[in-house]
């Protein structure tokens, strides 16, 4: 329904009761916040004791001969000190199998492979 009065505006009338429940929703929230954070205990997580894990020493592994063998040092974080820890495999390096042939060979070899009609 729309009101024909100039002095509302030519708006909508809204019916008495969408105020009430409007208004008794406000005032519901703001009871149900204030019962809570005055008279529910407050929630306490258990939370476990912290604990640092400290990592004295940690692994530098350098760059591979032609063996494919990586010199091993330790650092320890503590006192700054390097100790060698041998020569081993190296780690986290690519696989002989995935070397692509212009690592292997010459880049221009490879090139002229990669454009060379079949």
């Amino acid at each position: 329904m729309r009101t024909a009065g100039l002095s509302r505006g030519g708006g909508y009338d809204v019916p008495g009761g969408a105020y009430v429940l409007f208004w008794l929703s406000i005032i519901l929230t703001v009871a149900l916040v204030s019962f809570a954070s005055l008279y529910a205990p407050p929630r306490t997580l258990p939370s476990p004791e912290l604990q640092v894990i400290e990592l004295p020493v940690a692994k530098i592994q350098l760059t591979a001969n032609r063996a494919g063998d990586c010199r091993h040092l330790l650092f320890h974080n503590d006192t700054g000190r390097f100790e060698d820890d041998g020569i081993g495999r190296c780690r986290g390096l690519i696989a002989e199998e995935l070397l692509v042939n212009s690592i292997r060979t010459n880049r221009a070899d490879a090139l002229a492979r990669v454009f060379k009609f079949r």
